[in-house]
């Protein structure tokens, strides 16, 4: 059962005739599309980017706030007293005599007693 290529050209003319004359879509189709990848951003800004911006501006309020004199905790674990202040680092004395010089990023807390 061979199909002849009239035949084929027959039916693919019925087929075309019976699409509607526009083929674009509409509004709500590309509506319907892309709410559900804006809806996946604004999630994931929300639960994710916001909260780590807001917690990225603490910690260099933080950092800024550091004055001499003050008790700090650095990331590694180190407690110290601020003892002199730099543009991007800070020596802190951790037992008498004994000053190292760290990163004003690795300071963790500002101890309050």
């Amino acid at each position: 059962m061979f199909v002849s290529y009239a035949q084929a050209a027959e039916e693919a003319k019925e087929t075309l005739q019976e699409l509607p004359e526009s083929t674009m879509e509409s509004f709500s189709d590309i509506l319907v599309r892309f709410v559900p990848m804006l809806l996946i951003f604004a999630v994931f800004y929300f639960l994710i980017l916001r909260p780590q911006n807001k917690k990225r501006q603490e910690h260099e309020d933080l950092v800024k706030s550091v004055k001499k004199g003050q008790e700090v905790l650095t990331h590694s674990g180190i407690y110290g007293k601020v003892m002199k202040i730099a543009e991007e680092t800070l020596e802190i004395e951790i037992a008498p005599k004994v000053s190292i010089k760290v990163d004003k990023s690795s300071i963790q807390q500002v101890i309050t007693k």
